[in-house]
């Protein structure tokens, strides 16, 4: 099933400088210093456009997160651990999510990096920023790296796709005659022990609140110790009230509010969104939900028990394997897998 293509004939070294320039350049972008005049603020309005989810505010963070992670230093880290040529590179159809600004770029540069060749669909609710950086790429290199599938995904010989728990399921029977890595529905938890600082309490606001609360790695459950206040959090938190200017947000939150009136639900407003208590994991878009634990042992044996349902764990206990420093959850770097699955690794075994 092998064939010929440009991508496998550029050199490891090569895509690497590549995607720092990427990295410069976005860098630039948002320090207008960018060459050729290019409009920032055009590209910011016709994402917003695009996704009414996507405001300036966080697609400017996406793009100076990978600012800061497409550098040499990081670039060499990642990668030299994995054997980078295959012997018959392959068609890797990638089914990429929209949930927050470019966060499938992760997949295209790990299949093109890999010297497999990217077939990517792209969510309709992020098609914008992506082709924007790959043909950054092409354009540097002079080359077509990557394929955009704008209808049905065919002529593949593996497949990493993400979906909802109810369309892995679909993908899972679907793609069953080829390698896959299929990556589902994950929610991200916070555990408060109780001497945390009200600094760290403050950088728990970013790992709710960025991007609206909608990617697997924002905290939307927080575990707490018996008789701690929630009005700690609330005021830590007050500096994400904006979010409110966001009629998309204000419209989840007072939807919220309804049906907990409507359904009797106790819960506490914490201004700009609600606060639950509750076992389940993954809250709806406004609502955080929190848990009061006794024993701190037992709660690590009960996370443990959930590790398949959890993205990471912010907690400035170094117990838990997927833990994240307060603040840090959107700021993955490159080799922090989504699901703990090591994309490179099953690209390198194709």
């Amino acid at each position: 099933m092998g064939f010929s293509y440009q991508n496998h004939n550029i050199s490891t070294d090569k895509k690497i400088n590549t995607l720092v320039g990427l990295g410069q350049y976005l860098n630039a972008l948002l320090d207008s210093q960018s060459e050729n005049d290019f409009n920032i603020n055009k590209l910011l309005n016709e994402v917003f456009y695009r996704n009414k989810w996507f405001s300036e505010t966080y697609v400017i963070f996406s793009i100076r997160q990978w600012s800061k992670v497409l550098t040499l230093e990081n670039l060499y880290n990642w990668l030299e651990a994995y054997n980078l040529n295959p012997i018959i590179p392959k068609k890797v159809g990638l089914i990429l999510p929209g949930n927050i600004p470019a966060v499938g770029f992760h997949n295209v540069i790990c299949t093109w990096l890999s010297g497999h060749h990217p077939k990517i669909k792209l969510s309709s609710k992020d098609d914008i920023l992506i082709p924007f950086f790959c043909s950054f790429i092409e354009n540097k290199l002079n080359h077509s790296c990557f394929e955009i599938v704008e209808k049905r995904l065919t002529d593949f010989d593996a497949v990493i796709a993400t979906g909802t728990n109810n369309t892995i399921h679909h993908f899972d029977y679907y793609f069953r005659k080829v390698p896959r890595l299929l990556r589902s529905n994950r929610s991200s938890v916070a555990v408060i022990q109780g001497n945390d600082s009200s600094q760290e309490l403050e950088k728990l606001g970013k790992d709710l609140f960025t991007y609206y609360g909608l990617g697997c790695r924002n905290v939307s459950k927080i575990y707490l110790p018996e008789n701690f206040k929630l009005n700690k959090i609330i005021q830590a938190v007050d500096s994400y009230k904006h979010l409110r200017d966001s009629s998309k947000y204000d419209n989840n939150l007072t939807y919220q509010k309804a049906v907990c009136f409507l359904q009797n639900q106790k819960f506490t407003d914490g201004g700009f969104f609600l606060m639950q208590e509750s076992k389940n994991l993954h809250a709806p878009i406004s609502m955080i939900y929190y848990e009061y634990y006794t024993s701190f042992k037992e709660l690590i044996e009960v996370l443990n028990t959930k590790e398949n349902q959890i993205q990471c764990i912010v907690s400035s206990s170094e117990v838990f394997d997927n833990s994240v420093e307060f603040g840090q959850t959107q700021s993955p770097q490159l080799w922090d897998y989504a699901d703990g699955v090591d994309t490179m690794s099953f690209l390198e075994n194709l």
